[in-house]
């Protein structure tokens, strides 16, 4: 018997408040399959034996491809998808609630436009690629480019605040982990010399000079992209 706590919020400006659910089928499922027969359940019920409606949660592919389902359970930032009970559970207990660092739509739903706004505002894209000659960098490219865009990195960074930001703070605020992999996929793929100038620019001001290196971001990224190896290629001088 696994007990799972979901912390719920019908709107933004709503109370929070956790509803109690009770599973006792095999524990091979995961945290997503669970919420999707939750959901399909008409007769759904709490451990106290209420009615209650669906679950706002996101989702796209059900195969840690796309990082919609990025939420935080039992503490830690990860793809429901991907999160097994029998992985998951501490002590027959799983806590759900959604990320922190966004602005909340309801339930386990967050609104992540911000990391693509940062992204399109830094101009972090390649108009036109440059295959690169070097094998170990065309392979650093290809990982760089798995990055998911979840936020489980955002969520843990230190330095990354979010939606605790005001307005005017935004132009100059930490981009957060992911900036890092989006911007060294763009610069060593670029063509326009101009462009990559600007991104190692943006890259110094933005990242380099504020990040504090506690590399929380590794420990919870999905693809297991190497942030490390990308930052310390960044940080080097030339073209690597």
């Amino acid at each position: 018997m696994i007990t799972l706590y979901i912390k719920r919020q019908r709107s933004a400006a709503g109370k929070s408040y956790t509803e109690t659910f009770t599973y006792d089928g095999a524990d091979t499922i995961t945290v997503a399959d669970f919420l999707t027969q939750l959901n399909k359940n008409g007769n759904r019920r709490t451990i106290d034996g209420k009615r209650t409606e669906p679950v706002a949660w996101e989702c796209g592919c059900l195969e840690g491809k796309c990082g919609s389902c990025a939420m935080v359970i039992n503490g830690m930032p990860r793809l429901a998808c991907r999160a097994f009970l029998r992985d998951t559970a501490k002590n027959g207990k799983i806590y759900i609630e959604p990320l922190s660092k966004f602005p909340l739509i309801k339930d386990l739903s967050v609104d992540r436009q911000d990391i693509f706004d940062t992204l399109r505002k830094r101009k972090i894209w390649t108009n036109t690629a440059v295959i690169k000659e070097n094998k170990e960098t065309r392979h650093l490219i290809y990982t760089a480019g798995q990055c998911l865009e979840c936020g489980c990195c955002l969520e843990v960074c230190p330095n990354f605040k979010g939606q605790f930001l005001k307005e005017k703070q935004r132009e100059k605020a930490f981009p957060g982990p992911l900036f890092v992999s989006e911007t060294y996929r763009a610069a060593r793929t670029s063509g326009d010399a101009d462009h990559i100038k600007d991104l190692k620019k943006q890259y110094k001001s933005l990242f380099y000079n504020t990040c504090d290196n506690s590399l929380a971001c590794r420990d919870v990224c999905p693809a297991k992209l190497d942030l490390g190896e990308m930052q310390a290629r960044l940080n080097k001088k030339g073209d690597s």
